[in-house]
């Protein structure tokens, strides 16, 4: 699914981050562009593209957990159980609300491959592009998804063209 929208919104590399928020997140300060939902062995999972880049929420009952990567504008007043530089390529674990998360980023330049590592089927996909000049590459997100009985594994891609940068990250939930 391909769309464009709305006016430029403020982005790049040198403020994008990466969080892991337990409990509500709200995502229209994040000016949320698509969004997707599926279930995953009841939990409701929500994938957003934002403005400033993703989101994926999962819900079940009170509880709550939010992914986000995305440039800091918006992310006041949130307490996460992880935040780091999405600019660091790392793999990391945390648990929160009864589900492990294994989180992997990898910066890379755009000059090497611009599409998902893995392959999703197409109804397990959002691709967004953001508004752009005639001039330039056209900025864009990419996430994919996979769900099975034991886990759910999200993948996203997020390219910077101005700054010839992208970022992919990758994380699986699983229930504690």
């Amino acid at each position: 699914m391909n769309a464009s929208h709305g006016p430029e919104f403020p982005y790049g590399t040198a403020t994008l981050r990466y969080r892991l928020v337990a409990g509500q997140v709200d995502l229209a300060p994040l000016h949320v562009l698509a969004s997707r939902c599926t279930v995953w062995r009841q939990w409701e999972v929500t994938f957003s593209v934002l403005g400033a880049s993703h989101a994926v929420t999962l819900a079940r009952g009170e509880k709550q957990l939010t992914e986000l990567l995305a440039c800091t504008i918006g992310g006041e007043g949130l307490t996460p159980i992880v935040e780091i530089d999405a600019m660091q390529a790392m793999t990391l674990r945390a648990s929160a609300q009864g589900l492990a998360c294994t989180i992997t980023l990898i910066p890379f330049s755009l000059e090497e491959n611009s599409e998902l590592a893995s392959k999703f089927e197409t109804d397990c996909q959002l691709h967004v592009e953001y508004p752009t000049s005639l001039y330039r590459a056209t900025p864009y997100t990419w996430i994919g998804w996979r769900v099975t009985a034991e886990a759910l594994s999200v993948e996203t891609l997020h390219t910077y063209p101005e700054e010839n940068r992208a970022v992919r990250s990758s994380t699986v939930y699983r229930e504690d």
